[in-house]
């Protein structure tokens, strides 16, 4: 009995050698990436880029042309993983509890949403973990990127004073209409019109006071925004009612114009939103390609291209 048992051990001890000597197994354990004192996987290397490859919809045979630069964006995330961790970033389970309630909100039910996720080969508690690591991402950089400096009144004005050409408008038009299914309605609209009914009143009552017609509000247009019918009239008419009602694919329209503005340029109040905007971006994307490069120098990475070029990819 002593004998038997001792050779089930030897048995069992030596399946876990041949286990643990499994020609497949080291090159997958093999370091591909260091990252401070991460160490990366190439086993963990090919699963993000198939992550990320999906993300970008990428087909197998797209990835290897593009396989540096996908590389270089998980370097990327392992530094501000890195960072995070050393900061104390974290994602708190209330946190993830309410977006994934708030994701499944969008879906009719439950059974919705998880066939949704078996439709892209992809468990729940995968997703699960991706989502949170987005969560911690997103966490980590808006952390890092509070540095980064307001946009000044200045800055603004600066900017618009060196591309103002960049901010011309087209020729628009305000008007308002009424739109009918024939033209004795709008003929007929036309004359209430003259006799001291004004449009708007019309508008509001549409379709109380006529059947089968619609009442459109004030607005400013340009010539590319209207039907081509529509905007050929209404670019023609003299600020006011038109005298007769104008025939487009949608009906017959009754056109009254309000005001006019020329092609020129928006002043700075107009464009300061969308300048502030434009600055705002360009100084975060500065701020986090500095800010990236200074982690590399606080969690060095090593690349070992040797192990990282046998990685099997489409």
């Amino acid at each position: 009995m002593t004998n038997r048992i001792s050779r089930g051990a030897l048995f069992l001890l030596l399946l876990l050698l041949l286990a643990s000597c499994d020609p497949l197994k080291p090159a997958q354990e093999e370091v591909a990436v260091r990252v401070g004192k991460q160490k990366i996987t190439l086993d963990a290397i090919r699963k993000d880029v198939e992550r990320i490859s999906a993300e970008m919809g990428l087909k197998p045979g797209e990835v290897r042309p593009v396989f540096e630069p996908l590389v270089e964006r998980l370097v990327d995330r392992y530094v501000l993983l890195a960072y995070g961790a050393e900061h104390g970033v974290a994602v708190e389970e209330r946190e993830l509890e309410a977006v994934v309630r708030d994701i499944k909100s969008d879906y009719p039910s439950e059974e919705a949403f998880r066939n949704t996720l078996f439709k892209r080969y992809v468990d729940f508690d995968t997703w699960e973990e991706e989502l949170h690591e987005q969560l911690l991402l997103r966490k980590i950089i808006e952390q890092g990127m509070e540095g980064v400096q307001p946009v000044s009144f200045r800055e603004i004005q600066e900017r618009y004073e060196k591309r103002r050409d960049t901010y011309k408008h087209p020729a628009m038009v305000r008007f308002r209409q009424i739109v009918a299914q024939d033209a004795g309605t709008a003929r007929e609209i036309i004359e209430l019109v003259k006799q001291d009914r004004d449009l708007p009143t019309l508008i509001a009552e549409a379709p109380g006071r006529f059947e089968k017609i619609v009442g459109m509000p004030e607005r400013w247009a340009t010539e590319n925004e209207l039907e081509e019918t529509l905007a050929e009239a209404v670019f023609s008419l003299p600020v006011g009612l038109s005298g007769k009602p104008v025939k487009t694919p949608y009906g017959h329209h009754v056109v009254e114009v309000t005001d006019r503005r020329p092609e020129g340029v928006m002043s700075l109040p107009e464009v300061m939103g969308r300048i502030e905007e434009e600055l705002l971006a360009q100084k975060r994307e500065s701020f986090y390609r500095n800010w990236i490069e200074t982690l590399k120098t606080r969690y060095p990475v090593k690349v070992n291209r040797e192990v990282l070029n046998r990685l099997e990819i489409g």
